[in-house]
């Protein structure tokens, strides 16, 4: 599968450059960035830069944002053309909407389906923040249209697998069904029962087509990245041995037994977790069943027990649990 990334350090040269020399430029770095994911500071983006590739023609029209006469940075518009498809365009701010920063951005060009008969764009853009987000839209050929994906929002660590020591690659097909897949972290964890710092999200494979994304974790080709982290998780989940450890790390166990799940292993999960809550019980929880906030005190009502708890909230994410 042909994979290219988009060489966009062109875009940043100085000003003085020529829009011709910018091009040339590009052509230049083509090589290095091949298979990459490049990214950039919009601070730094002002230049309107059009580069083909895969196919596709991508244009660059970054528009300024303003707050009275202070310009605050630029709004990464793109334009997606491909003959015989009608163009799209991606933009990330609204008209109005108010800016306190701008973030960085990044964006690729390649193959997500072998089949595909031009290639596809990815364009990320960061919120700014300490945890959030990096905002992913996806722009790829389906039925002779460019089709335009929202992909979500993402926390930063959920690229963990698609880094080397050179920065991002582009997903590629890990299956060998032609399908780029996208190894992500499932964010759903990030909060869950816990801190940030101290959520244990785990593995989330995805595939685009046609407009659709496709949750493809249980396919065999990804069992290794559950199994690696299986072990450390289980440990802390089961091990109440530490001293002053008086209950079951609630977010650790939430991980071992989705984990477990999607090895097919979650009814040993189910037992193990019930055994250390026989013995150290999580703290007291409640829930409010309300649908308003704040929640009223008679709307609170006390959690199941630990592994119950942990198997209505996997349900709820659709992970594959047994009854």
């Amino acid at each position: 599968m042909k994979h290219i990334a988009l060489a966009l350090l062109a875009l940043l040269a100085l000003p003085s450059a020529s829009k011709s020399e910018q091009r040339q430029a590009a052509r230049a770095h083509l090589p290095e960035t091949s298979g990459r994911i490049i990214t950039l500071d919009l601070r730094e983006f002002p230049q309107i830069g059009t580069v083909t590739l895969d196919g596709l023609t991508v244009t660059f029209k970054p528009q300024p944002l303003t707050r009275g006469d202070e310009t605050l940075g630029f709004d990464p518009v793109i334009e997606v053309a491909s003959p015989g498809y009608k163009t799209v365009k991606l933009r990330w701010y609204q008209d109005g909407r108010s800016i306190d920063e701008v973030g960085y951005f990044r964006v690729g060009i390649g193959q997500l389906n072998q089949s595909d008969p031009v290639g596809s764009l990815i364009a990320m853009q960061h919120s700014g923040g300490a945890h959030c987000c990096w905002s992913i839209k996806i722009v790829q050929p389906s039925k002779g249209k460019l089709v335009v994906t929202d992909a979500g929002n993402w926390d930063g660590a959920a690229f963990e697998h698609w880094e080397d020591d050179a920065g991002l690659l582009f997903p590629r097909d890990r299956t060998g069904d032609g399908i780029a897949d996208f190894v992500m972290k499932d964010g759903r964890f990030n909060y869950t029962y816990t801190c940030y710092a101290c959520s244990v999200p785990i593995p989330l494979i995805l595939n685009f087509a046609g407009g659709h994304r496709t949750d493809v974790s249980d396919h065999l080709a990804f069992r290794p990245l559950f199994e690696q982290q299986l072990a450390d998780v289980k440990l802390g989940c089961i091990d109440t041995g530490t001293e002053g450890q008086e209950f079951a790390n609630l977010h650790e166990c939430l991980a071992y037994a989705a984990l477990a799940a999607r090895l097919g292993q979650f009814e040993h999960a189910y037992r193990a977790i019930a055994a250390v809550r026989a013995r150290a019980p999580a703290p007291f929880m409640t829930v409010c069943t309300g649908t308003d906030m704040p929640c009223t005190p008679a709307q609170w009502r006390a959690q199941p027990r630990l592994e119950d708890t942990i198997k209505i909230q996997l349900r709820k994410w659709r992970y594959p649990v047994t009854n």
